[in-house]
Parts: C-alpha cells; structure tokens; sequence
C-alpha cells in the first residue's frame, strides 16, 4: 500500500503540473484556432 500510494502522488503532480491554468489554455486554443483557420481556407479555395 505505501509503495502505489508513493507512485500515485507524482504522477498526480505531473498531471497537475502538465495541465495549463485556465488562460494558458485559452491562448493555446486561440493560437490553434488562428493556425486551422487559414488551412482550412486555402483547402476550400483548392476546391473552388
């Protein structure tokens, strides 16, 4: 039980430290939102 309760906590860690706060995930979302924006574009001006 000490053992998995040991690996449990940094993995938990890891998680909390890899997931953003709330306005670093918002401005990834924008940045790719602004990325996929253009491409889909261009891919509907290739089909035009």
């Amino acid at each position: 039980m000490e053992s998995k309760r040991r690996t449990k906590s940094p993995i938990s860690y890891r998680v909390k430290s890899f997931l953003p706060k709330q306005s670093e995930t918002e401005g990834l979302l924008s940045q790719f939102l602004f990325f996929l924006l253009p491409v889909k574009e261009r891919q509907q001006n290739r089909l035009s």
